[in-house]
């Protein structure tokens, strides 16, 4: 899905021959910045969840408690005021992350590309952005999050592979979306409308390193 999307946007600016040349190596630029912009983000107080201040079993327990509410049962629960995903969308972290992905300008030579003005009525006039959007946010986020655990540990327990939750969520917020009768669903979807349209100062912007940082890795 995001692969044809990006092939799509790409459509704009380049010849379509040279896009399907260099397609993988594209894709997977683009997937390793917002990677880094997620390791960034997520770790501190204005833009995530403050990891960068607690360490040892608080740190653990931290990482853990978000990656339980991102997956079922927490992640596909009713009502609205009870889950994960929802309590995760409506987090600062998704925006500064829509926002890393979809307003941001980046330039190349000739051309300044910044997808929301390329599919105006997906990112800027929907009501919420696209589904498979979200889903890149929440799926980044938590492939990070596994990141600081090492492979004994997760194969110990019941986490699912980041493909998967891709799916998981892809499938679970069109249901999310339709809870009209719930006592949130006005305020969720005011939160998701409102990603629509970010702007500069909207956004803490946190500066990447121009190194990468080790991460902790617990047993």
């Amino acid at each position: 899905m995001w692969t044809s999307w990006l092939l799509f946007v790409l459509s704009f600016i380049f010849p379509t021959c040279l896009i399907l040349e260099q397609g993988d190596a594209w894709f997977s630029l683009f997937m390793y910045d917002n990677r880094r912009q997620v390791s960034a983000s997520i770790v501190t107080n204005r833009a995530g969840f403050d990891l960068n201040h607690i360490f040892g079993i608080a740190l653990h327990d931290k990482i853990m408690s978000i990656i339980s509410r991102l997956m079922p049962p927490e992640s596909n629960c009713l009502p609205l005021a009870d889950n994960g995903l929802v309590w995760f969308l409506c987090h600062q972290i998704t925006k500064e992350l829509v926002y890393h992905i979809v307003f941001r300008h980046n330039t190349t030579p000739c051309h300044r590309i910044c997808l929301a003005d390329l599919d105006p009525a997906s990112f800027r006039e929907a009501a919420h952005p696209p589904v498979a959007t979200l889903s890149l946010v929440i799926t980044s986020c938590y492939d990070v999050l596994l990141g600081y655990f090492n492979n004994e540990f997760k194969d110990s327990h019941e986490f699912i592979y980041p493909s998967e939750m891709h799916t998981h969520v892809c499938e679970t917020l069109p249901m999310l979306f339709g809870q009209s009768d719930d006592p949130s669903h006005a305020p969720f979807m005011a939160t998701m409308n409102a990603l629509c349209t970010i702007k500069k100062g909207d956004v803490q912007r946190v500066s990447r390193p121009k190194h990468g940082t080790k991460q902790k890795v617990f047993a």
